[in-house]
This record gives C-alpha cells, sequence and structure tokens, in this order.
C-alpha cells in the first residue's frame, strides 16, 4: 500500500539512505500506485535536511506540474530549507504562493516563515505575519511568539519585544522563563537595564 512504502521512504530518509528512498518511491510507481503526497513530503523533508533549497523547489515544482497535491507541510518544509540558505525573500514569496493556491495554513507554517524572519532581524515583518495568522483564523502559539521576541533580541528592539510578551499573555498562553529571558535579552542589548530591572520585579 503507499502507506508501507511511504513508511519505507521516512525509514530511510531518517538513515540519510537517499537511494533507498528513492527505490521505494519508484516501486510505488511500479506497482500502479501514485505516490501521495505524505510520500512527497518525505522527500521534500530529506532535501531540506541536507541543506538542498534548490532540490527542495525542484520537487514542489514536480508536485506542481504533476498535479500532486501540496500541503501546509509541503510548504513548511521547502521554507525550511530556503531559510537556512539565507533566502527569507523566496521563502516569503513561496508562502504567499501557498496562500493563493488554498493551501489551507496551520501555525507551523507560519513559524517557518516567523523563524526566517527572526534569523535575519526583521521583527515588525514578523509581527504583521502574526497579524495575517490571525486573520485567518490561526492562534500563534507559544513558539510564534517566542520566535517574533528571538528576533527583537536580534534587531534590538526592546519595545516590541515587550509589546510581543504582553500579547502572548493576552492570548493566555503560559509565559515561561524562556520568554522572559528574550525580553530582557532585548532590553539589555539596546542598554535598557532599568528596564529590563523592572520587568523582574
Amino acid at each position: 500500500s503507499t502507506f508501507t512504502y511511504t513508511t519505507l521512504m521516512s525509514v530511510c530518509a531518517k538513515e540519510g539512505d537517499k537511494s533507498g528512498m528513492m527505490a521505494h518511491f519508484r516501486a510505488m510507481e511500479r506497482d500502479g500506485l501514485a505516490p501521495p503526497t505524505e510520500a512527497w513530503n518525505v522527500v521534500l523533508n530529506f532535501c531540506a535536511r541536507q541543506r538542498t533549497a534548490a532540490q527542495a523547489l525542484d520537487v514542489l515544482a514536480r508536485m506542481r506540474s504533476g498535479g500532486i497535491a501540496r500541503d501546509a507541510t509541503s510548504y513548511s518544509t521547502v521554507i525550511h530549507a530556503l531559510v537556512r540558505a539565507d533566502r527569507v525573500d523566496s521563502a516569503k514569496e513561496l508562502l504567499e504562493e501557498g496562500l493563493d493556491e488554498g493551501v489551507r495554513p496551520d501555525a507551523a507554517l507560519f513559524n517557518a516563515m516567523l523563524g526566517g524572519l527572526a534569523k535575519n532581524m526583521r521583527p515588525y515583518d514578523a509581527v504583521e505575519l502574526l497579524s495575517r495568522m490571525e486573520g485567518l483564523g490561526i492562534a500563534p502559539d507559544s513558539l510564534s511568539y517566542s520566535l517574533v521576541m528571538r528576533g527583537c533580541v536580534r534587531a534590538r528592539a526592546p519595545e516590541l519585544a515587550v509589546e510581543t510578551l504582553a500579547q502572548m499573555r493576552n492570548a493566555s498562553l503560559p509565559v515561561d522563563a524562556q520568554a522572559y529571558n528574550l525580553v530582557l535579552s532585548a532590553q539589555a542589548g539596546a542598554g535598557r537595564l532599568d528596564d529590563a530591572r523592572t520587568l523582574l520585579l
């Protein structure tokens, strides 16, 4: 069954066995079974983990041309690969492409993009993306807010970090020590030690 072949592909992929993974993929086709989206996603994930963003994009293009459904996992996997390759603008374009194509987004998809924006010191873009999530009816999770605050640390934007922490509280999400550490780091990095002390009190 496609489930069995996809499982075997996943095992090979986790062991770094590309030839084994693709052998099961081709065997599926030889048996007259159409590889499902999940099988294609295994290949995408392998490419992403091998830091081959170009190959991941090529696989996604093959899915599109072959009429294979792409889901949120497909897009988030390739976005991760692009972010690792420091191609955050390409990742943003890909996110928009997925949304335009009607892919049902989830928090993981947006978090992949938020991670890229944080890495590239673009916290204000990250805040806009949080609003976009909410507008689509997707509740940001703790990781979503943490990624925005991580971007604030990198960009030395302490006010925005404090605002994001407040939004996290308003969303009734648990605020752990890591969240406070991020805000404190943003304030300390900007030389606002008094504000950092106030937050601790």
